[in-house]
């Protein structure tokens, strides 16, 4: 008897909870890397976005995936619960594809500008890339010609992680390095950290992650007899990832020397590539991943900075590189026994070190290039209207149309309700509040108000 066939049946509505429970782990691990000006604005995001994301798929997201024509996805008519299942599982997975991307825009993207950017992932590159990856559960029928290809993700690191993780890195190439993020200094390029590290939130931030991705990665409706055993290859890919992250340091620096930032990094880079991974491959194959993903979480880095790729959060290598990685991986080391349970094929491709001959690997490469491609495009439209708009419509002055300047740092979100009362500061409290008469020491008068 299995003893998690109950919990096979539960899993998915619990690992909805689990993923949107993924927000308030990417909120503290953001905060740890912005300024302190700009801490609002970043908390606000994910709320806002997350408002756009449940409307925008309500609205059009689910039919459009589904493919429905009618307002059923609407009104959710009648009585079968697979349908709300289904669209909220999804919902869920759509809110942190719209979130993710949050981190590489930090200190510089508009709240109304990325307010697009979430209408453009959950209204047009998460059901399209979605619809052809369908799994085809909970009365989600998408075309899925992708899956029945042979291409093999776990649980999204594709149509998720990859697609979010282009969308971040399109947009900082489009709105540039923050200002005096890079500088020359004796003829060589070096790199101005403008926001303290905050270890405390980006770490507890990490591990917030770390529980919400597990639980996610085990509560797959993709092959569930596989996905306990998903959970114990991703449990090794995560370590050996954070193992050779740290080691690859003290061997580059000749000392013992830690990271605490490359340890955060690594763990969570671990757990994206075994979004593609972990359900189709061994331990072997896991461990060897896990390895190719912390040279990733070194390398990454590096790129971006030599690119003068501006990336508070580190986004574009934990989820464009580490997702790009574990795609790629899988084409070398998936299991035809568990790629058959993945496809329900019994000729489903497998990896090249297995005798695959490079068919999966073939598949994972045009996968890999149809999702980034598919949302750079959407990106960059989104971001060139959004940039016309600012320009041409509302007028708007200074280098940046799109960023947050200097003046606005403050102001553009703020903690009080300005619609219901006036707020002061310390400095004009003396010209706000009503002077009093001073009390005579010798009399019982009353206080006159002047």
């Amino acid at each position: 008897m299995d003893p998690f066939s109950g919990f096979n049946q539960i899993a998915p509505s619990i690992t909805s909870f689990g993923i949107l429970f993924l927000q308030a782990g990417l909120v503290l691990l953001e905060a740890g890397h912005c300024r302190t000006a700009n801490l609002k604005s970043v908390v606000f995001k994910h709320g806002f976005a997350s408002v756009l994301a449940i409307l925008v798929w309500w609205f059009w997201g689910y039919g459009f995936t589904t493919g429905t024509t009618h307002n059923s996805s609407i009104q959710f008519s009648g009585d079968d619960n697979n349908q709300a299942r289904s669209w909220y599982w999804l919902l869920t997975l759509c809110i942190f594809a719209c979130t993710i991307p949050i981190g590489t825009v930090t200190d510089r993207m508009k709240v109304w500008v990325y307010g697009f950017v979430v209408i453009a992932i959950a209204g047009a590159t998460f059901p399209l890339l979605t619809d052809w990856m369908s799994p085809n559960v909970h009365s989600f029928n998408g075309s899925g010609w992708l899956r029945r290809r042979g291409v093999v993700d776990w649980t999204g690191a594709g149509f998720i992680h990859l697609a979010a993780g282009t969308a971040a890195l399109v947009a900082a190439i489009f709105l540039g390095p923050r200002t005096g993020r890079f500088a020359v200094k004796d003829g060589k390029q070096v790199v101005i950290e403008p926001a303290a590290y905050d270890s405390v939130y980006a770490t507890a931030g990490t591990w917030i992650l770390i529980f919400g991705w597990v639980n996610y990665i085990a509560g797959t409706p993709n092959a569930p007899q596989n996905s306990i055993r998903a959970v114990a290859m991703t449990m090794i890919i995560m370590a050996a990832s954070a193992f050779m992250a740290c080691s690859w340091v003290m061997i580059q620096k000749a000392r013992v020397t830690f990271s605490l930032q490359l340890l955060n990094n690594s763990l969570l880079g671990g757990l994206v590539a075994a979004s593609a991974a972990a359900g189709n491959c061994d331990a072997v194959g896991a461990f060897f991943i896990g390895i190719g993903s912390g040279i990733v979480a070194v390398v990454g880095p590096s790129l971006a900075i030599k690119h003068k790729v501006d990336d508070p959060r580190d986004v574009i290598t934990v989820h464009f590189l580490q997702s790009i990685w574990g795609l790629f991986a899988i084409g070398l080391w998936a299991k035809h026994e568990f790629t058959q349970r993945y496809t329900d094929a019994p000729d489903s491709p497998y990896g090249a070190f297995y005798s695959g001959k490079g068919v999966l690997l073939g598949y994972q490469l045009v996968y890999i290039c149809v999702v980034a491609v598919v949302s750079a495009c959407i990106t960059l439209f989104t971001l060139g209207f959004c940039w016309i708009t600012s320009k041409f419509i509302l007028s708007h002055k200074g280098d940046s149309f799109l960023g947050v300047s200097a003046a606005d740092k403050d102001s553009e979100v703020t903690c009080d309700f300005p619609f219901l009362f006036e707020t002061i500061t310390p400095e004009t409290v003396s010209t706000k509040l009503p002077t009093y008469d001073a009390v005579p020491t010798s009399t019982a008068e009353p206080i006159s108000e002047k």
